[in-house]
């Protein structure tokens, strides 16, 4: 059994997150320099995201990664939701 399975066993969704917290924070900052604030909130809502996923951690073979790209994700979500947003307010 490798490390990273052993850990995916002994830890839940919200114990996986919690323990890179300030790390996810520090790559939502990179993505959204100079604003904090929408850094903080994506990481809240990538924390919603994993933690109310049901998946089996065990299948997940990189979690630092796999938590990135989540980020990653909910940031470009925003972005598309934002540009959605501004493109009907001056169309």
């Amino acid at each position: 059994m490798s490390v990273a399975v052993g850990v995916a066993k002994a830890l839940n969704h919200e114990e996986l997150f919690l323990e890179r917290y300030q790390r996810l924070l520090k790559w939502a900052f990179q993505l959204t320099k100079p604003d904090r604030g929408l850094a903080e909130d994506l990481v809240q809502d990538a924390f919603i995201q994993f933690t109310g996923a049901s998946g089996n951690l065990i299948n997940i073979n990189n979690i630092d990664k796999y938590l990135f790209g989540v980020i990653r994700n909910t940031y470009l979500s925003h972005r598309r939701r934002t540009f959605a947003s501004t493109a009907r307010t001056i169309g």
